[in-house]
Order: C-alpha cells, then structure tokens, then sequence
C-alpha cells in the first residue's frame, strides 16, 4: 500500500465511531483499496494537513470529512470483473447492433437472457473457459445477461417498461 505522500487521491470516511482510509488503487484502473480502519488521531491530523483552513484542530465537527454511512458502496465492486463484463456488453455491438437494444426486448421474451445466461454457464460447466465468438471469459456474459435480467426485472417492478 502506498503511503498518503505517494498517493494524492487519499479518502477518509467515520463509521459508528472509527475511522477508516482508502487509497486510489493503481492495479484496479482508477478504483480505490479496500477500507482499512486507521487510528482516530492519524485519520484526524491527515484531514487537518488536507484541509486549507482547519478551523479547530482535534474538533471532529470542524474536520473536513465525508461521512458516507448509509451511501451505495459502488467501490465494492470488483473492477476487473465490471471491466469484462463491459467488454461482454460491447462485444453485443458488433453485427452493427446498437447500444442497449436489449431494452426493446418485449416483456415475454426476458427467457431469451435467462436461455443465454444458461448457456455460458453450461460452457463453463463443460471447461470452456473463453466464448469461441468474443474471445471474452464465459463468467463476463453470464454478468452481462445477469445484468440485463436485473435491470428488466427492475424496470417491471418500477413501472419504467
């Protein structure tokens, strides 16, 4: 891990009362280290260092710190996995297909997705690690139509058809 002075993309968050550190994490193109809990008074003296006019040091209310408890934790998701199941996505595009013509899909035909879903897995299940037609790992589609069944499915229940 590299330390505050070699990484300028530093955040600090407080949850019930501890504090934790992450850092942008350079092998995940841009996505950030998982949280490490820090101690109370380095957690404070870096936001301190941090901040152009602290207004009283060692006053948690006046320290500039986000507080994300209760926020969606995108930064949980795996980045190289959401990075392949980009490329399952734009694989789809070729055939000129246009982008997200999965959502023209009438609402009796999700099966389709379901069906495709099935089929990588199967492939996998018989030791094909990569689809023969995008050279992309199995498992990246099986995100792909997972993803696009999820979001149909969302959409229903939202009344967003």
């Amino acid at each position: 891990m590299k330390t505050d002075k070699e990484s300028p993309y530093t955040r600090y968050r407080l949850v019930n009362g501890s504090y934790y550190i992450s850092r942008v994490d350079p092998d995940s193109f841009g996505g950030w280290s998982a949280w490490e809990p820090v101690d109370k008074s380095y957690a404070l003296n870096r936001l301190i260092e941090e901040s152009e006019e602290p207004s009283r040091v060692g006053d948690e209310a006046e320290v500039p710190l986000k507080l994300d408890e209760g926020k969606i934790r995108y930064d949980l998701i795996p980045p190289r996995a959401l990075r392949e199941t980009a490329k399952a996505f734009m694989s789809g595009l070729k055939d000129e297909r246009e982008p997200n013509d999965w959502l023209k899909v009438s609402k009796g035909e999700h099966w389709r997705y379901r069906d495709a879903l099935q089929r990588h897995l199967e492939a996998v299940k018989m030791g094909e690690e990569l689809d023969k037609d995008s050279n992309l790992h199995h498992y990246a589609h099986m995100a792909a139509n997972a993803l696009i069944l999820l979001e149909l499915v969302l959409r229903e229940e939202e009344g967003d058809e």
